[in-house]
């Protein structure tokens, strides 16, 4: 009889205690999402570049509330097809307190530029990254001269040139004059008898 008795208290205590781990276990569950990374968004805004100018890339970093994230690095690049296509780093920025980060691109090349804008993530955030395409008008500068480049170069070489000349002339005439100087003859002194030479007078002639 205690037997048939302590069987339903046991099947009773079985499932109040798998029911307890159970309420444990997703009371638990919260706690350890709170470490995970919260998903992340970047919104890029509409790019326009005006005629001549620089572009303006600029991009808003959000979680998964819609709160702005101020203080976290976004990185910018473009897709470029030189050496098959990869992606070219054109700058960084911090966002402010409002979540955005901007930077200036003047770009290479006319038409359709793919900019692609990432968050490599931290500890409390997730990694995320956008796309966006806007037309490039022209005119776009190729190639500027260095302050101290090539100009500065082209400038200097006339009066380099000259000086150059100049030394290597001189040189030339200052040796020519020593040579000559050297082969001149000297006049011959006649010889002077050694009475004279020494302020004694010459003696009389006997004859």
């Amino acid at each position: 009889m205690w037997s048939l008795v302590s069987r339903p208290r046991l099947v009773a205590l079985s499932a109040l205690l798998a029911t307890g781990l159970l309420a444990m276990a997703v009371m638990a569950g919260p706690v350890f999402a709170e470490d995970d990374p919260k998903p992340t968004t970047i919104t890029i805004a509409p790019i326009d570049q005006p005629k001549g100018e620089p572009a303006i890339l600029s991009a808003t970093l959000k979680d998964a509330d819609g709160n702005v994230l101020g203080g976290q690095m976004l990185r910018f690049y473009v897709l470029t097809e030189v050496f098959g296509p990869r992606l070219m780093k054109v700058g960084e920025a911090l966002t402010d307190v409002s979540g955005t980060a901007s930077v200036a691109f003047t770009p290479s090349w006319l038409g359709e530029n793919k900019v692609t804008v990432i968050y490599a993530g931290s500890q409390a955030s997730a990694k995320s990254q956008a796309e966006a395409a806007f037309n490039a008008v022209g005119p776009v500068k190729l190639h500027q001269n260095a302050e101290f480049g090539l100009q500065t170069v082209r400038d200097w070489a006339p009066f380099v040139a000259f000086s150059l000349v100049f030394v290597v002339w001189a040189t030339l005439l200052v040796v020519l004059f020593r040579t000559f100087r050297v082969m001149r003859p000297r006049r011959s002194k006649a010889a002077v008898p050694a009475t004279q030479a020494a302020g004694v007078p010459p003696l009389p002639d006997e004859r």
